[in-house]
């Protein structure tokens, strides 16, 4: 009668220590769906802003190009 007792108890204490594992663990589930996810956020942004970067580069060297053109002289005639 005292080992069912004993037994009861022990089995008991073993479900709620088994309940809070799986709760535990469906936490670290939870959280590591949610970094995996910013991680591949992280990724996109960083692809995003590396294009940015190339875009910009190349409308810099575009301005410049403007810039060091010789300015055409005007074919215009003057009318006196």
């Amino acid at each position: 009668m005292i080992e069912k007792s004993v037994d009861i108890k022990a089995k008991a204490r073993t479900q709620a220590l088994e309940e809070t594992m799986n709760a535990l663990e469906q936490k670290v589930r939870n959280r590591t769906l949610e970094l995996e996810k910013i991680l591949a956020e992280s990724v996109t942004l960083q692809q995003k802003l590396k294009a940015k970067e190339t875009e910009i580069t190349q409308l810099k060297k575009d301005i410049n190009k403007v810039k060091t053109r010789k300015p055409k002289t005007k074919k215009y005639a003057r009318i006196a």
